[in-house]
């Protein structure tokens, strides 16, 4: 009989920064008002499928052996993504108003992913920098929320937040094509 060979699994930090990117960067044309919040409901799909890539992909680092980064993932696909997609696709439709809950949901998990930024830093300086204005940006928004500053809260969080979506855009495409090349990049 033939020995098997063993396939292990593929790493999804591509296709994880490209999908965070693309939630990312719809949600921050919905604060800053480059479309209406008659939108939040495709967002709000474009969140939840970022949502299950981010448990496969937090699930796949797992079963890797890749704890951190598997963590992240799935923590943030289920609290982060599932939970906004909740909002966004059930609370204007219902006549719910989340704005006074907010400001503390974006405070606790800009301190979470702050934690994580740390590590992350660690591994990748480029996608580090995106969660720095991650976390900024939905500090900001807490605050600000908090502070009953609604339009500022979604302007300066929103520009934060963009900023982070674009640069882990740049990073997950840089990975595409290095990958298609069979090259590795370091950043």
């Amino acid at each position: 009989m033939a020995k098997e060979e063993k396939i292990g699994w593929a790493d999804p930090t591509m296709g994880q920064l490209l999908s965070v990117a693309i939630s990312v960067i719809l949600v921050w044309t919905v604060m800053i008002d480059l479309v209406g919040k008659e939108f939040l409901p495709i967002v709000g799909l474009w969140f939840l499928c970022t949502a299950f890539f981010s448990l496969m992909s937090g699930l796949i680092n797992m079963r890797r052996g890749e704890e951190f980064n598997g963590v992240l993932q799935a923590f943030f696909g289920v609290f982060f993504f599932g939970g906004f997609a909740l909002m966004f696709l059930y609370g204007p439709d219902k006549g719910i108003n989340f704005i006074p809950i907010l400001g503390y949901i974006h405070i606790l998990l800009g301190i979470i992913l702050s934690a994580f930024t740390v590590g992350v830093w660690k591994s990748s300086k480029v996608v580090g920098i995106s969660l720095i204005f991650f976390d900024a940006g939905l500090l900001v928004q807490g605050a600000l929320n908090l502070a009953e500053r609604y339009a500022d809260a979604d302007l300066y969080g929103g520009w934060l937040i963009g900023i982070a979506g674009f640069i882990m855009l740049f990073a997950g495409l840089a990975l595409v094509v290095s990958t298609a090349l069979g090259k590795k990049i370091a950043f």
